[in-house]
């Protein structure tokens, strides 16, 4: 009786071991040289905490017949524990902005030699502006924060935190104004959609003041519509966030970014297609937890439900 118990537990631990490599395998985050992604709802990348997707997005409507192609985008998304109902809302990163054209199936294709590629009518490098040159057998990974790294030759190559081209900003990405020393200065803000369902670049950006870089402001079409105040060294007067926000600043770049206590899912702030800006910050590793929620919408002046803090312009 007790080795046929003890033949019972090896074989529940055996069952249990197998589950856990077979549960592991099936989590792919890294698209390896020569492979590729299609617009296919089970075709992408997941992050290992299963947190994020990387996938091709097809636009609401295209593909629905045989001859009316496909018109897609290449997206980071927040998975299905974190999913709201539009696409605006769950997605934190986007490529290919302005190719979302009707054509063939696309293909997101990690090429030996070292580039990211959309193929459908033509090519579209998403890492046209790397840093290093194109390096052999790169490969390209979703890392737990969201953030897709293509690394090659032993060193990080590119990633897309450092191309905020999404309407959202989550722990990892820095907002600010970066290369102040040399020709080509880079300011990273957060780009609206033109809709709920269309990842074109819309009417409203949400940046680091380039006139006072303690403050962070809302425009459209480059006119401030909404400003936060100037930073305290805890928070802004206009948006309370917990004080989990630090500033950085020194010769070459200015910027912020959350704080390293805070993980992927403890805070983020969305500009929307309507120019409604909504922060969200909870407790992170080392705090209590607290919620924080801020609703800034400047066309709602006597709405209870929205801030109007910070408005300069309805």
């Amino acid at each position: 009786m007790y080795d046929s118990l003890v033949v019972a537990i090896v074989c529940c631990l055996f069952i249990w071991h197998a589950s856990l490599l077979i549960s592991g395998v099936s989590v792919k985050n890294t698209l390896a040289p020569g492979e590729k992604l299609l617009p296919n709802d089970d075709d992408y990348l997941e992050s290992s905490n299963e947190f994020f997707k990387l996938k091709l997005m097809k636009r609401p409507g295209s593909g629905s017949s045989s001859s009316s192609g496909f018109s897609c985008f290449l997206s980071i998304q927040w998975a299905s524990i974190f999913v709201t109902p539009t696409s605006e809302e769950r997605t934190i990163w986007v490529a290919w902005l302005g190719e979302s054209e009707s054509c063939d199936i696309p293909e997101l294709i990690m090429e030996r030699e070292g580039q990211l590629l959309i193929f459908a009518d033509r090519y579209f490098v998403v890492n046209h502006d790397q840093q290093y040159p194109f390096v052999m057998n790169t490969t390209a990974t979703l890392l737990d924060t969201g953030n897709l790294v293509l690394r090659g030759g032993g060193r990080t190559l590119w990633q897309s935190f450092d191309h905020p081209t999404g309407n959202t900003w989550v722990p990892g990405m820095k907002l600010g104004i970066f290369g102040l020393k040399t020709p080509q200065q880079q300011q990273r803000c957060l780009t609206s959609w033109t809709s709920e369902e269309n990842p074109s670049p819309g009417a409203f950006s949400f940046c680091v003041d380039p006139n006072n870089t303690k403050q962070l402001v809302a425009m459209r079409r480059g006119v401030v519509y909404w400003h936060s105040g100037v930073w305290n060294g805890n928070n802004f007067p206009f948006l309370q966030l917990n004080s989990h926000l630090r500033y950085f600043s020194n010769h070459n770049e200015t910027y912020f970014a959350w704080d390293w206590n805070l993980d992927m899912a403890s805070a983020s702030i969305t500009i929307y297609a309507t120019g409604a800006i909504y922060a969200f910050v909870s407790g992170g590793r080392t705090f209590a937890i607290s919620i924080s929620e801020t609703n800034i919408n400047c066309d709602h002046y006597n709405d209870t439900n929205y801030s109007n803090e910070g408005c300069v312009v309805r």
